[in-house]
């Protein structure tokens, strides 16, 4: 009997309890210890590497840079932190136990609060391109800007990416279609 993985969208309004949730995410038993030992050195990998950048940048000032793009480049490395954490502990969390059993109200939260970081991490890396160009076009104005204007533009990038994020999900989430690996056999064809 050929079994293969294949890609299925779910409507949110046919998933009543977390019990049918789990009935989509069913891998092959032989793909679990293949995604821990993928999740693990990339876990590692990521939250220790920003924990250097973050301790070489506050403690020893060991990047020379100028203080804006320097509080850029800490919120860059605390956001993706804290998304390596997030998404990192759940995925684990799931594939140890072959289930999700951090509720019905963890699955909601989730779904939230990893879009804020992932939204805030995506508008750092646009704000950081345009104060480089800004830069290059005007370098004796952006001489001028120190690390109050950079705290200021990160909590703007906070303030919308919650406001943002968070209307978005609690607008959709009675009819966002979810996309979930699905593990079927070859006669569900």
């Amino acid at each position: 009997l050929r079994r293969m993985v294949k890609l299925k969208f779910v409507d949110a309004a046919n998933i009543t309890k977390i019990d049918d949730i789990n009935d989509y995410l069913h891998f092959p038993d032989w793909a679990y210890p293949l995604i821990i030992v993928y999740h693990i050195p990339m876990l590692i990998c990521a939250m220790g590497g920003n924990i250097l950048v973050l301790y070489g940048t506050l403690k020893f000032n060991a990047i020379s840079m100028d203080k804006v793009s320097l509080i850029f480049l800490e919120h860059l490395a605390f956001v993706d932190f804290f998304i390596a954490f997030l998404s990192g502990t759940t995925i684990l969390i799931t594939t140890f136990t072959k289930r999700w059993v951090l509720g019905e109200a963890m699955c909601f939260i989730q779904g939230m609060i990893g879009y804020i970081p992932t939204f805030c991490e995506l508008l750092t890396l646009v704000i950081i391109s345009g104060y480089r160009v800004f830069v290059l076009l005007k370098p004796f104005v952006a001489q001028n800007l120190g690390k109050k204007h950079g705290k200021i533009i990160m909590g703007i990038i906070w303030g919308f990416s919650i406001v943002f994020c968070s209307k978005c999900s609690l607008l959709s989430w009675d009819n966002t279609h979810f996309l979930i690996l699905t593990y079927w056999d070859a006669t569900h064809q």
